[in-house]
């Protein structure tokens, strides 16, 4: 358990955090200032169950958001707006095959979603060869961003790094979805490929490193929506 953790009120609802009486702070520096005391309290309560401090993906989050400036978000945005032409549900199997099937059944709700809430409009690809999205994406995926503040941000962020896709990241933070059939699908040829030819235990053990992140990042989520939730 992490201990010694406490909130105090800086004022105009706005709260910090110390520890051993110190506040606590970024590894670039930075103090953790939240708004909103029920929310405060909300991200202690997730910090006192970690193990490991140090290690803690949360608080990676956590302190990511808090150093952020007008000159990273830019990079990040620049470093997103790069998935649009390689987004892992737009590249598919040959067409036909079971696996193509598969990706239709699945994937292919994620894109409706997509088209209908941001009026996104997505090329399939049956090839290896690399594909041009349409350049009217980049404005509304740049938009979208921008009205991000910086939680949501920082988890749309590297939801996108865990699961190579724009498309699933607008999903799961903008409609109702199971977490653990997102992951299903974010893995589906990987899983596929792993039935058909054989388990590879450096793989699983990769895989399970990456769902551990991947549950964090949703932990975050869940945390940053009761915040909006809440009106702070």
């Amino acid at each position: 358990m992490t201990k010694n953790i406490i909130i105090r009120d800086i004022g105009k609802n706005t709260f910090v955090y110390y520890r051993n009486n110190k506040k606590l702070k970024t590894t670039k520096g930075n103090v953790i200032k939240v708004l909103g005391l029920d929310f405060a309290q909300k991200i202690l309560n997730k910090i006192e169950k970690e193990k490991n401090i140090k290690s803690s993906n949360f608080l990676k989050l956590l302190f990511f958001s808090s150093d952020l400036d007008v000159k990273q978000r830019c990079v990040i945005k620049k470093n997103i707006i790069k998935y649009l032409d390689t987004d892992l549900v737009c590249y598919r199997a040959n067409k036909e095959t079971e696996l193509e099937k598969m990706q239709s059944k699945y994937w292919d709700p994620y894109i409706d979603f997509c088209e209908r809430k941001f009026e996104l409009n997505f090329k399939k690809n049956y090839t290896v060869m690399p594909l041009i999205q349409e350049i009217s994406n980049t404005d509304k995926v740049v938009k979208v961003l921008d009205n991000m503040d910086k939680y949501t941000f920082t988890a749309f962020f590297f939801l996108v790094e865990v699961t190579n896709s724009i498309i699933i990241s607008l999903n799961i933070l903008y409609k109702n979805v199971s977490y653990n059939l997102v992951w299903r699908d974010c893995n589906l040829e990987d899983e596929y490929n792993q039935l058909k030819w054989g388990t590879d235990e450096e793989f699983k053990k990769k895989l399970l490193y990456k769902k551990n992140f991947f549950i964090d990042i949703i932990d975050y989520i869940k945390i940053i929506k009761f915040r909006k939730n809440n009106g702070k």
